[in-house]
């Protein structure tokens, strides 16, 4: 059953939240509010900040700076109104945006290549401009992207590590080999290249990519997965343009990859237009 609770920052700023959270992680939960002062909709997020340090703290601060910074630079992320701190909590009031997730889609299995391939490029271009500044989001996953119900794309959960180069964090699956506990590569510059293939292959084939142990040469940057099954290889029907897309955004070694987002755009583009040539589904 549904209930509610009142968050009162001043005494002309009042919202009341939504119960159960729409969303609950370790350490924060996102609400859905109605403002009261100015009679619309806003999603709150609350970051429970106790037992951190210092260091911590003000870097999850440099989390707020960023996403306000990149914000103002794409329509593709939640626009942030307030920010408040309370004891051991933060609230981000921010832009509520309407939809389900890119993974709620996926599940509902109706989408056809031009949809996929339309996603895909949404999502490169809400990171072209984090990614022009050698910033990285370095959580990408269906569970961080907002479809709306006229299909524009949004990213949510824009992560602290976008502000911090060197933090190693993720999502397993999507997680880039570097960004693991257990690699000693400190380039994390194309952590969302492959976060994108990876995403990008779960889309087109409804799994995600199978491994092998990576083959690791005389020359350590010449290292490569010992197998690597393409999406073509699980539908057929896929272009073999793809499969060569997919697979250079999810190289083992970060230089083979594309360098951006708007590279990876820049390759898909004509895929659209080959499909629509071609007469394939739309």
């Amino acid at each position: 059953m549904n209930t509610s609770k009142k968050l009162r920052i001043t005494s002309a700023m009042e919202y009341i939240l939504e119960q159960p959270p729409v969303y609950e992680g370790t350490r924060s939960k996102v609400y859905k509010a109605q403002d009261l002062s100015l009679k619309r909709t806003v999603g709150i997020k609350e970051v429970d900040c106790s037992g951190l340090d210092r260091r911590t703290r003000q870097m999850m601060k440099s989390e707020i700076n960023v996403w306000c910074d990149y914000a103002c630079k794409t329509n593709r992320l939640p626009q942030i109104f307030y920010y408040l701190e309370e004891g051991d909590k933060y609230y981000i009031v921010m832009q509520w945006i309407e939809g389900k997730t890119l993974r709620k889609c996926m599940e509902q299995g109706n989408l056809n290549f031009n949809m996929k391939l339309d996603y895909c490029l949404q999502l490169c271009e809400a990171l072209a401009p984090i990614h022009k500044e050698r910033k990285q989001h370095k959580d990408l996953k269906p569970e961080n992207i907002m479809v709306t119900s006229d299909r524009r794309l949004y990213l949510l959960d824009f992560n602290i590590s976008a502000a911090v180069p060197h933090v190693k964090i993720g999502t397993s699956g999507y997680l880039a080999p570097e960004l693991s506990e257990i690699s000693d590569n400190t380039d994390t510059s194309k952590a969302d290249v492959f976060a994108i293939g990876t995403i990008m292959y779960e889309l087109f084939t409804g799994m995600l990519p199978i491994f092998g142990m990576e083959y690791v040469c005389e020359n350590a940057r010449d290292s490569r997965w010992e197998y690597f099954e393409k999406p073509t290889d699980k539908v057929p029907e896929l272009p073999e343009k793809l499969d060569e897309i997919i697979e250079k955004c999810m190289a083992l070694n970060p230089k083979e990859r594309y360098r951006n987002a708007s590279e990876i755009a820049y390759a898909l583009r004509p895929l659209g237009r080959a499909k629509k040539n071609h007469g394939g589904k739309q």
